[in-house]
């Protein structure tokens, strides 16, 4: 199974930092994502979970995740959903509830190994998101992790994007602290 390292920063000049990336790594390819994330009491502990719209593809996330110096490290366990409408009935049937929805509208790029996402979150505004997948071993290896967080901080000092706009905490806890309302309790540990 692959594991996520990843950060991301907010954006100040979207136009800016757009041009930088189509001039480095070309066009890209556009994307529109909603998210709806909903919650679930698996024996004493919630159990938190993503279903996405990409397009035509509904695909299911559950993340078991962890956020240190605005690095996020996560494991995903993730597969289509062919018959969305049945698979939230069946969701529903379990006791899962919908506690926040996220709209990310973007352009992705890549460089080598990393994915790199420019997009609007929608109710937040910009940001780019670097992101590397690594093999569980790799990421398990303090050397190896570190050397993965070297690289996303190196691309983001090339773009000329401050450490300082690292946004550490979950894009869920950032909507719901918008709209002023608990997501999960506010729990920072969510997919």
């Amino acid at each position: 199974m692959s594991v996520e390292i990843e950060l991301k920063v907010w954006v100040d000049d979207r136009p800016h930092v757009e041009a930088e990336l189509q001039r480095r790594f070309g066009v890209g390819e556009q994307y529109h994502k909603s998210d709806r994330y909903f919650s679930v009491t698996c024996g004493e502990s919630p159990v938190e979970f993503r279903l996405r719209q990409d397009g035509e593809r509904t695909v299911f996330t559950h993340k078991a995740k962890k956020i240190h110096d605005g690095i996020e490290t996560s494991q995903e366990n993730e597969f289509d959903v062919p018959e969305p409408r049945a698979f939230e009935r069946f969701i529903h049937t379990l006791g899962a509830h919908e506690y926040i929805r996220k709209e990310k509208i973007g352009r992705r790029f890549r460089s080598g190994d990393m994915v790199l996402e420019l997009s609007e979150v929608v109710g937040l505004g910009d940001f780019l998101e670097l992101e590397l997948l690594v093999s569980e071993e790799a990421a398990g290896e303090p050397a190896r992790h570190a050397a993965c967080v070297r690289r996303l901080h190196t691309m983001l000092d090339e773009l000329e994007l401050s450490r300082s706009r690292i946004e550490a905490t979950p894009y869920t806890v950032l909507l719901a602290e918008r709209a002023n309302r608990p997501a999960a309790e506010k729990k920072k540990d969510h997919p």
